[in-house]
């Protein structure tokens, strides 16, 4: 027998073992946790034909573990033929094997301890399948603690495997609804890995980090979950640090902020940053970013309720630093006002400091203030005006990047394309002005794009054509050599990731389910006038009934899952609020 057969067959041989023992180990993992899970109903062999399967799928269908391999293959045949190194062909796949699976190991076991999913029930097939399936891949793009990751962390997909700043703050809202603890937890590696100096990384991996930031939305993702004073206590006075090093290092003597790469502000490609291949870049240090000044004002915001909230349930005496906040915050949106609103256009632009003029371009950054409730009313509605208009941002799939009537709206990556996470902020931001028929709107139409979509392509992706329900006419930076090799020339499958936010959108912005102020304001389209639509929360151990009959007839009811209590009916108006607590009330 000749040694390269001698060799392939221990290739095989390594793969086969190292694989089946991870997806054993898995399995028992799994099993032993949905053993110790109350009210289980199923008998062992039914567990740990589960967790087999799961843990089969969680191994074979990852793209990463089959690149690593055949990078194992060829680097195996080199240094057999040419080190004459034999053994490299048989520790290569066996070590990159056993690294990856024994990484997704502690994924099983969570897969036991997680509530049940959240669920919806609505007579449309199309989305209460593609909401049960952003759930399925949320939880495949869930990883257990590994190398320099001390805890579980979340990936947009398999293509990104790292744990990504602003990324993790959407990602947190995905997850809030089914897992608090995973919601609070994929936070923290980002926070571990904070600079001495205060910096939190662009993203962090189990081998590295990012030497830039990203969007500072972090202490914002932390309060909108429900976390314990424990949780508060140890992420506050890091948010706290990153809030001081951006004043330190990203903003100008006139008191606005700045980007000091693309990649920074998440938006890579923007024509407000690049070409559309990133070969040609802007001096970003001279511009004061829209978004970047609209972020930090919200991360402000988002300190003072995290202080509040240290102070109502620990009695931490943060008063100085609520006065601080509330300051910097006075004295930044004067800045805005002044220097990004454009009078006539009725939008917020960038600014060159040096040039002492605004840089007029229509994006979606006009319109994250908003989020921030930075315009007066006036401003409000001329912006409005702007998100109304089809000939702009009100498209078949509502929220494109760059206004479509702009010249330099092109379908590629952050050049006009729809994204959930900025789409969702522009939501939250109509809703901060009481704009609920337009919010509600393009909530629907959001969610139908991206299902439509999935119907379509059989995914869930980064990005949408605002235009169509398919990816036919998407690039992703054309002409960039680098990213068609690594993440080629379409959006990225099995994208969830902020994509995961149309299932929260459907939540809060129909439904107008608040999870924190425990709040019912319906919210819902004409569109599904005369339907019934169920959202379980197993989590919360409840399940909302909403039918809406007519603007002035919805019905809720709230059906307690643990079969204790009758079910409590309540009669409101279309965006009337109602306290949940009235649910559970004498």
């Amino acid at each position: 027998m000749s040694e390269f057969l001698l060799q392939s067959i221990f290739f095989i041989v390594s793969i086969t073992t190292v694989t089946l023992l991870g997806i054993l180990l898995g399995a028992l993992a799994n099993g032993m946790d949905r053993n110790q899970l109350k009210n289980y109903k199923e008998n062992f062999i039914a567990k740990f034909r589960r967790s087999l399967l799961f843990g089969f799928v969680l191994t074979l269908f990852n793209e990463c573990y089959w690149i690593g391999n055949i990078f194992a293959f060829t680097l195996g045949i080199g240094s057999s033929l040419f080190l004459n190194l034999p053994i490299m062909f048989f520790l290569m796949p066996l070590w990159y094997t056993f690294t990856h699976i024994m990484s997704r190991m502690g994924f099983d076991a969570l897969h036991g301890r997680s509530p049940p999913k959240p669920y919806v029930k609505i007579e449309d097939p199309l989305i209460q399948g593609g909401y049960a399936e952003i759930y399925r891949v949320l939880e495949t793009n869930l990883n257990a603690a590994f190398g320099k990751l001390k805890r579980r962390w979340a990936m947009p997909a398999g293509k990104y495997m790292a744990c990504y700043l602003w990324d993790s703050a959407f990602i947190s809202q995905v997850w809030k609804y089914w897992d608090d603890d995973v919601a609070g937890e994929i936070l923290l590696p980002l926070l571990d890995s904070q600079a001495d100096d205060g910096r939190v990384p662009h993203f962090t991996s189990f081998l590295n980090k990012s030497n830039l930031t990203q969007p500072p939305l972090i202490a914002w993702a932390i309060s909108n979950l429900q976390v314990d004073n424990r949780y508060l206590k140890k992420t506050y006075f890091k948010l706290k640090k990153f809030n001081q090093w951006l004043y330190l290092n990203r903003r100008f003597e006139n008191g606005l902020f700045f980007w000091k790469h693309s990649y920074e502000s998440g938006i890579d490609n923007s024509p407000r940053f690049t070409d559309r291949s990133e070969k040609q870049r802007k001096d970003l240090t001279r511009i004061a970013a829209v978004d970047l000044n609209a972020y930090v004002v919200l991360q402000n915001q988002s300190l003072i309720k995290l202080a509040a909230r240290l102070k109502e349930q620990n009695g931490e005496d943060l008063e100085r630093d609520v006065l601080e906040f509330k300051e910097k915050n006075r004295e930044l949106i004067e800045l805005i006002q002044l220097y990004l609103w454009d009078e006539e256009a009725g939008l917020y632009f960038d600014y060159d400091v040096f040039e002492e003029k605004r840089i007029s371009l229509n994006t979606i950054a006009s319109f994250i203030p908003l989020a921030a409730k930075i315009p007066t009313e006036t401003q409000a509605e001329r912006l409005k005006e702007h998100l109304e208009n089809s000939n702009e941002y009100n498209t078949i799939i509502p929220l494109p990047t760059v206004a479509i009537n702009d010249k330099l709206f092109v379908k590629d990556t952050w050049r006009g394309p729809v994204w959930l996470n900025t789409a969702y902020l522009i939501i939250k931001g109509l809703e901060n002005y009481q704009y609920y028929e337009l919010s509600g709107e393009f909530a629907l139409r959001l969610i139908e794009g991206v299902f439509k979509t999935w119907q379509n392509e059989g995914s869930f992706y980064e990005f949408y054509d605002p235009e169509r329900f398919d990816l036919r006419e998407l690039t992703r930076k054309k002409g960039n050599l680098w990213k068609q090799i690594t993440l080629g020339g379409k959006p990225v499958k099995n994208f969830v990731g902020w994509t995961g936010l149309v299932n929260p959108i459907l939540i809060e912005s129909i439904l107008g389910y608040d999870k924190l102020e425990r709040i019912i304001q319906p919210r819902i389209p004409g569109k599904l006038k005369g339907k019934t639509i169920i959202l379980g929360f197993p989590q919360e151990n409840f399940e909302l009934e909403v039918i809406y009959n007519d603007v002035n007839d919805i019905t809720i009811t709230l059906i307690d899952l643990t079969g204790l209590k009758p079910n409590l009916v309540k009669k409101c108006s279309l965006y009337q609020k109602v306290m949940i607590d009235d649910f559970f009330g004498e």
